[in-house]
């Protein structure tokens, strides 16, 4: 992969929104901000949520939050709203914006994603959510470590985010690493094609 693809994807979607020159990678927040980014609240049912994450629901929906430095000089909140209504409307109602929050030169956008591919499709990222069982019969190849582990569940990304699964993380394959303060937190490292598993 050439680093200027390698450089784009790693670009979070206000990003991409906002300025070519405010580019700062998830990755690099993720080493910044460490494993402090995702806080328990309320007995851990909700969450503040600090840096970019992928949420990973029962329903099978998929919720995408965004957070991004932020220049008022370059865009409003308005003409970023626009913008952002724009890239989402070719996928009709299979993407929802839930919330955009602009504070102290932060964006925090959520987005929520009907399924699995519908988030694969359009951050044009490899990614997988669901039962082994299911995942086995689609093809995919489990190690021997991962299957022992009883877990029933599987994401598979080669994307560098935040994932948050509903069920606590019983393996990580190289490339994923569980938040030692809450065992639903894993921070995914991988990129340029390799693959991380998470079994939950």
């Amino acid at each position: 992969m050439s680093k200027k693809r390698k450089k784009r994807r790693q670009k979070v979607l206000i990003a991409r929104f906002v300025f070519a020159m405010l580019v700062v990678s998830i990755l690099g927040l993720i080493v910044v901000g460490g494993f402090s980014i995702v806080k328990k609240l309320s007995e851990g049912k909700d969450r503040d949520i600090e840096v970019s994450t992928l949420v990973f629901e029962k329903s099978g929906k998929v919720k995408q939050v965004i957070v991004e430095d932020f220049d008022p000089s370059l865009y409003d909140e308005a003409g970023l709203r626009s913008m952002i209504d724009e890239e989402i409307s070719r996928f009709g109602k299979a993407v929802d914006v839930e919330s955009l929050d602009v504070t102290d030169g932060k964006a925090k956008l959520t987005l929520v994603y009907d399924d699995v591919q519908v988030c694969a499709n359009f951050n044009g990222i490899t990614l997988y959510a669901d039962t082994i069982e299911s995942l086995k019969k689609r093809g995919v190849n489990f190690p021997e470590e991962a299957l022992s582990a009883e877990g029933k569940n599987a994401v598979i990304i080669s994307y560098p985010v935040n994932v948050i699964v509903p069920k606590k993380i019983r393996y990580t394959s190289p490339g994923a690493t569980v938040d030692p303060s809450d065992d639903r937190c894993a921070t995914v490292t991988s990129e340029n094609g390799k693959n991380a598993l998470i079994i939950y």
